[in-house]
């Protein structure tokens, strides 16, 4: 199964490198790696370890539990965690909110954690809390989402202007370069929200002076507000012919209103994330396509990013998780 594939590309390639961190482009995705035979012992390799005389604890911010993608990362940290010898970690969830999260950063610098690893609820909110981690000299890894703030360690996720890309690209082809669509954000300032949206733009909208941006407007990643938005879009705009979702959760309450509306015939509506709900709706044809982003990859990564500065290793300033672009004839293999 692919989803198992990258975790085991991840351990090939993330890398505790020789030289020393530089600033890498996470717009470009980074060419992912043949897979040998001898992956599994390469991945008990360079798999960091933590020193057999020292407990390392590793603070984990999440900016909410109460999504499915970045619960999926958690579930990652604490499962891989748990396999490990002498390691530790704290679960926060900030339940998106800003000043929730910078309180629990500042708790874990006050208890002396060895490393945190951040899933920033905003770009530009917690670039105090990175800077709070520089001064106290502790090794802050970002995971998934990314602050403005580049003093962190290490960022290991996808490139989201690749993820908004691959949904352009198939719209573009699936409604032949022309008509009304709808973008449905994230939490507006989130690296995913602002990325996402640039990579549809380049994509579609820009290349394409017949396709009509009629409405773009966020549902906070959340389903429910996603499918009452829908719903007021489809009775504004009835010629509307797709509906691009930031995520997963959005898309299945955007695909709930076009249903009810009995509009599955003339509304495409696309996601990201691949969460198992959506590849099912992915496979029986009701979602048009969503981009898998490997949670399980991203959490593992940043886990053993963490473990490795901690132990006094280099990494590689950037570690790219590759998306890629779930349609019905390859959906079965992300289940």
């Amino acid at each position: 199964m692919k989803k198992k594939l990258l975790g085991v590309v991840l351990a090939v390639t993330m890398v505790v490198s020789l030289g020393a961190c530089g600033k890498s482009n996470t717009e470009t995705p980074a060419t992912e790696p043949e897979v040998k035979e001898e992956a599994a012992e390469q991945e008990s390799e360079s798999t960091p370890k933590a020193s057999s005389d020292k407990e390392i604890v590793i603070g984990v911010c999440i900016k909410t539990l109460s999504d499915e993608f970045p619960r999926q990362i958690a579930d990652a940290i604490e499962n891989a965690a748990a396999g490990m010898d002498n390691v530790k970690v704290e679960i926060n969830d900030a339940q998106a909110d800003v000043a929730t999260q910078l309180e629990q950063v500042e708790n874990l610098i006050a208890k002396g954690v060895d490393a945190i690893i951040l899933n920033p609820q905003e770009a530009d909110g917690l670039n105090t809390a990175v800077e709070a981690c520089v001064a106290a000299g502790i090794p802050v890894i970002e995971c998934n989402t990314m602050t403005s703030n580049e003093d962190y360690n290490c960022y290991v996720g996808s490139s989201d202007v690749v993820s908004g890309r691959m949904q352009g690209e198939f719209i573009k082809e699936a409604i032949g370069g022309k008509g009304q669509i709808a973008i449905m954000e994230g939490v507006m300032g989130q690296t995913g929200q602002i990325n996402r949206l640039k990579g549809v733009y380049e994509s579609l909208v820009d290349v394409c002076p017949d396709v009509e941006v009629v409405a773009e407007q966020t549902a906070n990643w959340q389903r429910d507000e996603a499918m009452a938005l829908a719903e007021n879009w489809i009775v504004t705009y009835p010629e509307l012919k797709a509906i691009m979702c930031q995520n997963d959760d959005m898309a299945l309450g955007a695909l709930e209103a076009v249903k009810n509306a009995g509009k599955q015939d003339s509304i495409l509506v696309v996601g990201v994330d691949a969460i198992t709900e959506a590849v099912e709706a992915v496979q029986s044809g009701e979602l048009a396509c969503t981009v898998f982003q490997d949670a399980v990859g991203q959490g593992e990564g940043a886990l053993n990013a963490a473990i490795a500065i901690v132990n006094g290793e280099t990494v590689e300033k950037t570690i790219d998780i590759p998306f890629v672009l779930v349609t019905k004839e390859n959906a079965a293999d992300y289940l």
